[in-house]
């Protein structure tokens, strides 16, 4: 019988106007893969902080380690009894050294309270070696890639002693390599003994990496299962509470070459940018939805954010409709039609603190106003059918919208730009951190638009997602097109030979 080494009793978390854990009961085992599913909503985020000190629990036992569990919430207590969290959004310090990171809150002192830089490096070195990271402890962390930031923070996990890591999300910013080399990290710390919760919405990494599988759905626990007893198909119906027959939506009559759907919406020549990208070109049509595909550091976001005017090309031109642009600011981008979706959701995306509504109607302020005053019901009205159509889930149009889950954010943010009715939308990674359900709907909210006439260039890490939406694909590799091609034509295997 595994031993068991956290046990979670009939919690229950309530948060105005919403019941996030509803009588939560499950077993987690010493030594496991653990992972956490469940659509935007479901509940995990809230369990996480719970058990990470960041929230307490309304009602409710948690043992952990055969000790009852602090109830009121305390991030140093969860650390002390040995539940380390390794964050989606990453917590270093990036203007220190990652040794520094490692041992923030407990560096090793001398009797007069200096700290002992070659202990505190041979602690650090020895912890990277027992993970099989080959780091220089005193490299700053501004000077890491993502993934040896991920490792950094798992590196800190284990400075603590932690007998269990919560990992949020830690692949999300990861290319396939980074990812299995992460799995291999986690396969070495299960080996140690040490307990991991994965938490994630990519389904088929949780059959690679977890034991059991555990899904929530609106704050209530559906289940627990075995891997080896588990199907994809049936995780994904525990979590919708609904068969999802495509995930990935195919896009049905799509424009093929020769057809005719030709007129060109957003033209880009020989766009150059320093050692981010060099000579660029492509064609986006109208109605055609245009993938770009490529792995970290191929230059991606940074070609959208040339085209929509955050960054100055070097050299090239953009053209829209046929006629050359130069854009000064992305506000002479949006007036010309264009719209953006940003990777980074949290800090460019959303005014995580100002209500829904205001966060819908940011771009289309002149369409509600006069002489400049707004007209409140027109624009409560506006965002209101925004909301219906794309089916927003939230309690009120003056709910936060950082309160609301990443799927139904990125909804929102796609209402505000179907406010001013875009001729073209840049989409930079657009169902990142985004469950399998919220994932289905976007994909549907861009084939409407693309059968509306408008033309989406979407930039996309994940090989599934752009084979499954793009009419046509373009291939990045450091900075430079390696191929553009039909999605008729293209295969996952010849898609990444171009990209690596």
């Amino acid at each position: 019988m595994p031993e068991t080494l956290l046990r979670i009793e009939h919690v229950c978390k309530k948060f105005p106007g919403v019941q996030a854990l509803d009588d939560v009961s499950l077993e987690v085992y010493k030594g496991e893969v653990h992972a956490i599913v469940g659509e935007n909503g479901a509940g995990k985020s809230t369990l996480m902080h719970i058990l990470s000190g960041v929230h307490g629990r309304d009602s409710g036992s948690i043992i952990f380690r055969g000790e009852d569990f602090h109830m009121a919430p305390d991030p140093r207590y969860s650390q002390q009894v040995g539940i380390s969290t390794v964050y989606q959004e990453l917590a270093l310090a990036q203007n220190m050294n990652i040794m520094d990171n490692v041992f923030l809150w407990n560096m090793p002192r001398d009797v007069v309270g200096q700290v002992k830089q070659n202990k505190l490096k041979q602690q650090t070195a020895d912890l990277l070696t027992e993970l099989g990271v080959e780091l220089d402890p005193a490299t700053p962390v501004n000077k890491l890639s993502v993934s040896e930031k991920q490792l950094v923070e798992i590196t800190k996990a284990l400075s603590h002693n932690a007998a269990m890591i919560i990992m949020d999300e830690p692949n999300s910013a990861l290319s396939p390599g980074e990812t299995h080399f992460l799995f291999e990290i986690i396969r070495r710390l299960k080996n140690r003994g040490v307990t991991i919760l994965f938490i994630s919405h990519r389904i088929d990494e949780v059959f690679e990496i977890s034991d059991r599988i555990t899904v929530l759905r609106d704050g209530k626990l559906i289940g627990t299962i075995n891997k080896e007893e588990a199907s994809v198909d049936g995780v994904i119906s525990m979590m919708v509470g609904r068969e999802l027959k495509r995930i990935l939506y195919t896009k049905e009559g799509a424009a093929e070459e020769g057809s005719a759907q030709k007129e060109e919406a957003l033209s880009v020549h020989n766009l150059s940018l320093g050692k981010e990208f060099q000579d660029v070109s492509f064609t986006l049509h109208k109605g055609e939805i245009f993938g770009v595909f490529g792995l970290v550091g191929a230059g991606r976001t940074q070609l959208a954010e040339a085209i929509f005017g955050l960054r100055k090309p070097d050299s090239g031109e953009v053209l829209i409709d046929g006629k050359p642009v130069r854009f000064k600011d992305p506000s002479q981008a949006v007036r010309l039609g264009m719209g953006f979706v940003p990777e980074d959701r949290k800090n460019f995306g959303i005014f995580p603190n100002m209500a829904v509504e205001d966060n819908i109607n940011m771009t289309s302020f002149d369409q509600v106003a006069t002489g400049g005053w707004i007209h409140l019901r027109k624009a409560s009205s506006q965002a209101q059918k925004l909301v219906k159509d794309l089916d927003v889930r939230l309690s009120s149009l003056a709910q936060r919208i950082g309160s609301l889950s990443g799927g139904n954010q990125q909804k929102a943010i796609l209402a505000r730009w179907l406010a001013v009715n875009p001729h073209i939308l840049i989409m930079d990674e657009p169902t990142r951190g985004i469950d399998v359900g919220a994932k289905a709907q976007i994909y549907e909210i861009m084939h409407q638009m693309a059968n509306r006439g408008i033309a989406i260039l979407m930039i996309s890490s994940e090989i599934e997602e752009i084979m499954a939406i793009s009419d046509t694909i373009m291939v990045l590799r450091r900075g430079v097109v390696s191929t553009t091609i039909r999605n008729s034509q293209a295969t996952t295997d010849s898609l990444m030979k171009q990209a690596a």
